[in-house]
């Protein structure tokens, strides 16, 4: 379903998928009566691959590799003003257009965390709505030849439309998105990581 394992190649190669996905709901974060949905998935790597993160193989990503990535990656574009970065996507998932306007908040080699405060949500392609959406990527050493590459995505709501998300399965649509863009993003890096070891 999510397109795994992938073409053969040194850098995918490197890339085994761990069957470990969860889905969390909790309360006490945005505004008040606002809830918050994240969506984690942690995939397995080879530690050459993905050993460290970088904002250049993040915002070198071409419009064609972004789609490459998940099913519901539509565009992207990304921009850089007075020392900081952001990004512009657009995903479709479970039905709904989501457009993120992220903004980079920090940048380590271990993780990336970016923000879309005024993510704009159309449901069934139709009604506009507002969402906060917070985009963190991080890498974990497993040990001496692995390393853990985990992608969260974390959406505050209106109260309202988390419950009309829970009779339109958003939390399985979500975390489906995440669990295949995850994959999508760690052969990106692994491909990113190997061409620069290539011509080092």
């Amino acid at each position: 379903m999510f397109g795994w394992p992938p073409q053969a190649g040194p850098a995918n190669r490197a890339l085994r998928r761990t069957a470990v996905s969860t889905y969390t709901s909790c309360g006490g974060h945005g505004k008040a009566g606002d809830r918050l949905l994240s969506a984690t998935y942690p995939c397995s790597a080879h530690h050459s691959a993905t050993e460290s993160l970088t904002t250049s193989s993040l915002f070198g990503m071409t419009d064609s590799e972004y789609q490459a990535t998940a099913h519901g990656h539509r565009a992207l574009g990304t921009w850089a003003r007075d020392g900081i970065r952001g990004m512009i996507n657009e995903e479709a998932i479970g039905g709904n257009l989501l457009v993120q306007h992220y903004t980079g908040e920090s940048a380590t080699p271990s993780q990336i965390v970016m923000n879309s405060p005024r993510s704009e949500l159309y449901l069934m392609n139709l009604i506009r709505l507002r969402a906060d959406v917070r985009w963190i990527m991080s890498v974990t050493p497993d040990g001496t030849s692995a390393t853990t590459f985990t992608s969260t995505v974390q959406t505050t709501m209106p109260r309202w439309l988390r419950i009309l998300g829970i009779f339109t399965r958003a939390s399985h649509y979500i975390q489906a998105h995440v669990n295949e863009e995850t994959l999508g993003y760690a052969r990106d890096l692994a491909r990113s990581t190997a061409r620069q070891q290539a011509a080092a």
